[in-house]
Formats: structure tokens, C-alpha cells, sequence
């Protein structure tokens, strides 16, 4: 009998090892982290018309606990940036919206944004073009913080904007998602239909 034993205790560990390689088995992946943000990009316009200024908007809008960053983060975090990589006519960004107070693991002060952001640029299309339709296309990058470590992330989005020569043609659009962006833009900011100055006046300031 005691000769039994060495024979019996390897054909024992060849049953175990294949039991231990399943349960070591790595599990389904969890979804990606960077899918807490969505991005979408509009006009203010159904179409342009030529040397009429029209306005862009990207709304990024995050889940529930987590944040993206102002153009100028804090103490800690990253910008979040838009890299035009085709603008068919002159592009300038109207300014970051007015960013909300964020306090990080160990204290340190960051500031941007929860929900749904929006980021406006105002374009300017040239009094004369051959052009059918307006093509725009960007990279936009973030860094998206929440409850679990932060994850970076981006969007190329592309816009097509038909061209019109008939007024009634070109007609407001999206106007809900603008009114907001504008609201949410710091005081001094014009929308980019207007012309704004300031001028000093000596003595009683007039009545207009």
C-alpha cells in the first residue's frame, strides 16, 4: 500500500491544474471609460450666405459625476482644446463658457465643467465664394475626471453647411442650444452678429 502513494498524488495534481488555468481566465472587459463623454457639433444657420458672420457650437456633455476642464484647469487637470484641421472660412473662438469649482483628491482646485457645455465660434464667410457648402472639421481633446481615475479623451467632428444666395433660405437653427451658450459665456462677450466698443466720455456720462 505504501507504494501507491507517490503514483496516486500526480494523477491527483494533473485533475487540479487544468481547474486552476479556467478560474485564472480573465473576465468580459468593462466598457471604456473615455464613453462618458459625448460630442456634437451645430450651426447657428440652415445655410450660409456670403459675408453673413454664422456661429459653431461643440457641446460636450459628460455623465453624471464626472468633469471636463476650463482653458485654464487649476491646480491640476487639462485644458480642454479644439484643433481645427479644415476651416473653410476664417474661424475665431468667442471664449470659454464661465467655468464651475471643482476640489481634487488631496485638496488642489480645479475649475470646468459638468452636463452639457458648449463652446462657440464665430465664422465669417467671404463676400464671395464659388463654393456649394461650407466644410468644417476639428479634434477636439479632454480630459474627463470623475469618481474613477481620470480618462483622456477626443471627437473629430465635421460639418457641412449648405451655401444660399436666397435669403429665405437661410433660416435660424439650434436656436435653444445657442441661447444657452451665450447665456453661459462671461459678461462682454457679444454674440458674433454684433459690434461691440467701448468709448470713454469726458464729464456727464449721456443717457445713451
Amino acid at each position: 500500500m505504501k507504494r501507491l502513494l507517490p503514483l496516486s498524488l500526480p494523477l491527483t495534481l494533473v485533475f487540479i491544474a487544468p481547474a486552476l488555468v479556467r478560474a485564472a481566465a480573465p473576465s468580459t472587459p468593462a466598457a471604456p471609460l473615455a464613453a462618458t463623454i459625448s460630442a456634437e457639433i451645430l450651426a447657428d444657420t440652415t445655410a450660409i450666405m456670403q459675408g453673413k458672420p454664422f456661429t459653431i457650437a461643440i457641446t460636450l456633455t459628460t455623465a453624471p459625476d464626472w468633469h471636463i476642464y476650463w482653458s485654464n484647469a487649476g491646480e491640476t487637470g487639462v485644458a480642454t482644446s479644439f484643433k481645427w484641421t479644415r476651416a473653410q472660412y476664417p474661424l475665431e473662438p468667442l471664449g470659454f463658457p464661465i467655468p464651475s469649482t471643482f476640489v481634487q483628491p488631496g485638496g488642489a482646485m480645479a475649475f470646468g465643467y459638468t452636463g452639457k457645455t458648449t463652446f462657440v465660434f464665430g465664422v465669417v464667410p467671404p463676400k464671395a465664394t464659388a463654393a456649394a457648402t461650407g466644410t468644417f472639421s476639428v479634434d477636439v481633446n479632454w480630459l474627463a475626471c470623475g469618481k474613477d481615475p481620470c480618462v483622456p479623451g477626443n471627437a473629430t467632428l465635421k460639418l457641412i453647411v449648405p451655401l444660399t444666395l436666397q435669403v429665405e433660405q437661410s433660416k435660424e437653427a439650434n436656436t435653444d442650444v445657442f441661447d444657452a451658450a451665450w447665456a453661459a459665456l462671461p459678461a462682454g462677450v457679444p454674440p458674433n452678429d454684433l459690434f461691440a466698443m467701448a468709448v470713454p466720455f469726458a464729464g456727464k456720462v449721456p443717457d445713451r
